[in-house]
């Protein structure tokens, strides 16, 4: 017996090492895996709650979203949301549509940031006409709280191709080579103006109903650059009432630049505009026009030209208490939006 105890009191030969030093690195990896597991189950079963959550509001709103195929997963760094041909139904005006499927990715240790990928066609049904949208690339990026504030979207496409049916049967198209939206929350205003930047382009751009007011048939470019004021919250209940609660607010469009070319044609603007108290256009806007003569020739407008001589034409929309001016001159009445 003493023998025994000593030998089991004895030092480790020298060059011998602890067996718990080297198991405890195994040990305290499969810890942290276990931990990044459970931490990732739990976020994807949060994630699949707000979804359901998300589902649940807008069906009593109206509006019916369903995924026949939805999954989760992006194990072990990112909560991964994949839903294959979605539908949607807004129940009081009919509207209904689809996608093929979307991909939504976030990264476990910053949720805020949401990367979204978007399959065509996107099919879209009123009563009136049947629309088909596709493109090649339709992706998006949005940062945030998902249901308590938007700080930044962006999004982008190409290959846009547009078809529809109108109410009557007639087929139209449209196309763009590329597309870009983007609206970011402005920090650098008073916090109660919930203001945001709005940029979005749209460049290779037919459409051949324009071809008859421009005068010819190549692609147009568009290009908008704004500020939305007091449009936080947007709480999605809707048009009229998200529309009635910014114009109560005081919200305002403050167009910095605004065009639309051509061929020959060009239409630019700047300006502001609101709702009055009867949600009638209320602002300014100043216009310059250059070649728009095909146009005003269809709506028996003499062309008009600068007094300097010179080619574009500059004018001045009034709106106010449901009148449209141009310049001092009465154009006619506006009319409610809702």
């Amino acid at each position: 017996m003493a023998n025994d105890d000593i030998t089991k009191d004895a030092p480790l030969p020298e060059g011998r090492v602890s067996r718990w030093k080297l198991f405890l690195p195994v040990g305290v990896l499969f810890a942290l895996f276990g931990a990044l597991a459970v931490f990732w189950a739990w976020s994807i079963h949060m994630a699949g709650a707000q979804i359901d959550a998300w589902i649940a509001r807008e069906a009593s709103l109206g509006r019916t979203w369903t995924c026949p195929d939805r999954s989760l997963g992006g194990f072990p760094f990112r909560i991964e949301v994949r839903c294959k041909a979605p539908r949607f139904v807004r129940n009081d005006t009919g509207l209904k549509g689809g996608l093929e499927g979307i991909t939504a990715v976030a990264q476990i240790y910053n949720p805020t940031l949401m990367i979204i990928e978007a399959d065509g066609p996107l099919k879209l049904e009123d009563g009136r006409g049947v629309y088909a949208l596709d493109w090649s690339l339709l992706r998006a990026s949005l940062r945030g709280r998902p249901g308590e504030r938007l700080d930044r979207l962006s999004m982008e496409g190409k290959d846009f191709a547009l078809n529809w049916t109108d109410a009557l049967g007639a087929a139209r198209k449209a196309s763009a080579a590329q597309g870009e939206f983007h609206i970011r929350r402005v920090v650098d205003r008073p916090a109660d103006e919930h203001a945001y930047d709005i940029v979005t382009s749209l460049t290779g751009f037919a459409l051949p109903a324009l071809d008859p007011f421009t005068g010819g048939t190549g692609q147009a470019a568009f290009a908008f650059n704004g500020v939305l004021t007091h449009a936080d919250p947007f709480a999605g209940v809707g048009f009229p009432a998200e529309i009635e609660r910014w114009r109560a607010a005081g919200g305002k469009i403050q167009i910095k630049d605004m065009s639309l070319s051509k061929d020959a044609s060009r239409l630019a603007l700047n300006g502001e505009l609101g709702l009055d108290d009867r949600a009638r256009p209320q602002g300014a806007l100043d216009i310059a026009m250059t070649g728009l003569d095909p146009a005003m020739k269809l709506f028996g407008i003499p062309p008009l030209r600068d007094p300097n001589g010179g080619k574009t034409t500059n004018l001045k929309l009034r709106f106010d208490r449901g009148q449209i001016f141009l310049g001092p001159i009465p154009l006619g009445k506006t009319f409610p939006l809702y």
